[in-house]
């Protein structure tokens, strides 16, 4: 247990518990992601295998809407289809460990 003083005045108890380790931050796959089927676009990334991730996507990188989760498709593979890529003139996407 660590202790901490502040300037003014008194001691207070500081408990250091370690959490989980942070997932890592996913890295897309550019040579692998792309448009598929019925126009369709896959969204293809590296990422902490044992980690799961939503995607989001925004038209103006202000607002993000929540896409659905990401597939694991091997061990640190994810991939998202997204459906209704051509519902907007042009998409941004962003994964996150929820």
């Amino acid at each position: 247990m660590n202790v901490v003083s502040f300037a003014a005045g008194g001691t207070h108890s500081l408990a250091i518990i370690p959490g989980p380790p942070l997932a890592a931050p996913p890295q897309l796959l550019a040579s692998a992601s792309g448009f598929v089927t019925n126009r369709a676009f896959r969204l293809v990334f590296t990422a902490t295998a044992d980690a799961n991730y939503d995607v989001w996507f925004s038209t103006n990188l202000a607002n993000w809407i929540l896409l659905g989760p990401a597939e694991k498709f091997s061990t640190g593979l994810f991939q998202f289809v997204d459906a209704s890529a051509t519902n907007s003139p042009y998409r941004f996407y962003r994964a996150s460990a929820p």
